[in-house]
């Protein structure tokens, strides 16, 4: 992942023990994805919470505003685990708002962005071990999703 992360020029960093370990302990600070650096962002390095085991994460514009938004595969909560969406604040060009999560399925160990069903919107896709998870972006509802719905097996 890391590897993917450097060509996207994204790098990110571990806030606690309990992020690197997956999904929150009972004690364990939040889990918490920091966001170090990225290139189209150009901010300075800002932490945000998702719900942990944060496994994955990519990049793209999820609203159609033209700004570099984030999606973040996650482990927790079990056992539906959960896609995270970060979108850019209109108001602080190169900030992410709180990020809103989806559930999703199995644990996924990856994600990706792209129009999968052809309306010129940005949908999100991700995969774990033995299947696929599609959450389509809601016509008319920039940067808001459907529930996942589980592909392949």
């Amino acid at each position: 992942m890391l590897r993917r992360l450097a060509a996207l020029g994204v790098s990110l960093a571990a806030a606690s023990p309990a992020f690197a370990a997956g999904p929150k302990r009972p004690g364990a600070p939040p889990p918490v994805l920091n966001v170090v650096h990225h290139k189209l962002l150009r901010s300075a390095p800002a932490s945000y919470q998702t719900p942990g085991g944060s496994l994955d994460v990519a990049v793209g514009d999820l609203n159609g505003d033209g700004k570099p938004d984030v999606a973040v595969a996650g482990l927790a909560p079990t056992p539906s685990a959960s896609i995270s969406v970060l979108l850019q604040d209109p108001a602080h060009p190169g900030t992410l708002l709180a990020a809103t999560s989806y559930p999703g399925f199995g644990q996924p160990l990856g994600v990706a962005i792209g129009d999968l069903n052809g309306d010129g919107l940005a949908d999100i896709a991700a995969a774990d071990g033995s299947s696929a998870t599609v959450m389509l972006q809601i016509s008319g509802k920039p940067g808001q999703f459907a529930p996942a719905v589980q592909v392949g097996q």
